[in-house]
């Protein structure tokens, strides 16, 4: 009950990302809410933490939880990060939401995976420990890694476009 009084904070840390990408810390993206079909919108903040690395963090209004989505693209086979607003009612305790199709489910580590209704879906008991920017590829792309307070790490690939629809690419500079 407690967690659904305070609004639910994700933690990303996010490290340097092309030049046609950087923004400061203080440039978050404010008005790329339309994705939320909500009237409250997530709040977001931002801090440097040196070395070319940002804390980000996203919370609510109204206490609405504001969970971290990830999934692939019906158009391409890329994965694509993005943040999503769930009901009030909604159960918090859980942690980050992800689904991923069947398909899928053999790639991902059973800590990650909960089957529910005959489809894949990945939910996070554990608190999560990092999300990693492992490299940035070419043609806008990264590859990522979460990882769990177990340490189990589960990677994807990811567009650049998908990512900005949530939050900002934030370009911290070394102390």
């Amino acid at each position: 009950m407690f967690a659904r009084i305070i609004p639910v904070l994700v933690c990303l840390f996010i490290a340097a990302l092309p030049a046609q990408a950087k923004k400061t810390c203080e440039q978050l993206l404010a008005n790329d809410a339309s994705m939320f079909t909500t009237r409250d919108n997530p709040q977001m903040a931002a801090s440097c933490m040196g070395n070319g690395v940002c804390l980000v963090t996203i919370s609510a209004k109204d206490n609405r939880p504001a969970w971290l989505h990830l999934g692939r693209t019906v158009k391409s086979d890329q994965w694509v990060l993005r943040l999503q607003l769930l009901e009030a009612k909604a159960d918090i305790s859980e942690g980050i939401q992800v689904s991923f199709d069947g398909r899928d489910a053999e790639n991902i580590p059973s800590e990650f995976l909960d089957v529910k209704n005959g489809g894949a879906l990945v939910i996070f008991r554990n608190e999560i420990q990092q999300v990693l920017l492992d490299e940035t590829k070419k043609a806008g792309k990264s590859r990522w890694s979460l990882v769990s307070s177990k340490g189990k790490k589960l990677q994807f690939d990811m567009s650049h476009s998908g990512l900005s629809n949530a939050i900002a690419w934030i370009n911290c500079k070394v102390k």
